[in-house]
Parts: structure tokens; C-alpha cells; sequence
């Protein structure tokens, strides 16, 4: 059985913001969970983003999930969301 009663954290990528939105609802529902984290994986700025992930939109896919996502935050401060970035370096 999945124990919600401390801190969770999922990265994601963004996508499936309606899917996303409907199971993180579903899942603030638990009222032991303490904390629920959700990372958001970007690779730099859009045109770079787009193009390491090979999906042209995806950066704004990101954006318009993180914005869906604050929406639900107003009404749960339990959800934190982070953005987090892993840029290759140049060799």
C-alpha cells in the first residue's frame, strides 16, 4: 500500500496537463499527505527545450501545466511546485 503520509515528490516533463491536474486532485484528496512536490524538468529556455526533447511546444506545454498547477496550489498549500534544469555543457 502506497503511504502518502509524508512528503512526496514526482519530477515530470509537463505533459498530459489535464491527466495531470485530475490524479494530483485525486491525490491532495488523502488527507495525511503532508507535502506533495512536483518537479518540473526544463532544459533551458524554450527553443533549446523544444528542440533537446525533440517536440516543438513542449516548453509551453510545460509552462501551461506549471500554471494549471498553481491554480490547484490556491486552493492546497500542500502542493509546492519546483522547476528544475539540467544544461549540458559545452565540451
Amino acid at each position: 500500500m502506497l503511504d502518502l503520509s509524508s512528503n512526496s515528490r514526482i519530477p515530470t516533463n509537463g505533459d498530459f496537463t489535464d491527466r495531470m491536474v485530475k490524479q494530483i486532485s485525486q491525490t491532495l484528496e488523502e488527507k495525511s499527505l503532508r507535502l506533495f512536490a512536483v518537479e518540473f524538468s526544463l532544459d533551458g529556455m524554450p527553443d533549446f527545450h523544444d528542440t533537446f526533447r525533440a517536440q516543438q511546444g513542449a516548453f509551453e506545454k510545460s509552462i501551461q501545466s506549471y500554471n494549471a498547477l498553481v491554480e490547484l496550489q490556491k486552493q492546497d498549500s500542500r502542493l509546492w511546485l519546483h522547476a528544475i534544469s539540467s544544461l549540458p555543457t559545452a565540451t
